[in-house]
């Protein structure tokens, strides 16, 4: 099924994943990954939770196949809290591959934005800048920049 790829595919994986059976929860994971597909991101994240550790792990690496900067907060959570450092050590090396598919993505880099309510952005300078950026005080649900 991960070869044929597709979202129906990875529909059928996850339901697998899912049934608590760590072997065909590791080859799920995996084929989970060789789909490619977006729809196999949010049970994989599920899985980083699974009852057995080798699902963990194998739910681990494949997001960092097929995982976006969505999965990243699950995985830096897996990477610091888990008791196995298997686990820990799958997780950080799915948040590098998946920093490293992010155009202009590296550890550390941070943008957080708001439809026109204000920004923050570090500069793409080796030392660092934190840009902030006032909301318009007409855009709606804006307030002006406190004074001290």
């Amino acid at each position: 099924l991960g070869s044929i790829g597709g979202d129906a595919a990875a529909e059928r994986l996850a339901k697998v994943l899912s049934v608590g059976e760590a072997p065909l929860g590791v080859a799920a994971a995996q084929a989970l990954a060789a789909t490619s597909s977006p729809s196999a991101e949010p049970c994989l994240v599920a899985a980083l939770w699974h009852v057995h550790l080798e699902v963990r792990v194998a739910a681990a690496a494949a997001l960092g196949a097929v995982g976006s900067v969505t999965a990243v907060p699950a995985l830096r959570s897996v990477a610091t809290e888990a008791e196995s450092r298997e686990l820990q050590q799958a997780a950080r090396r799915a948040i590098a591959a998946i920093q490293a598919r992010v155009p202009g993505g590296a550890p550390g880099q941070l943008s957080l934005e708001g439809a026109n309510a204000g920004e923050l952005s570090l500069s793409a300078v080796e030392t660092g800048q934190v840009t902030l950026t006032h909301a318009v005080p007409d855009a709606p649900g804006a307030r002006p920049p406190e004074r001290g």
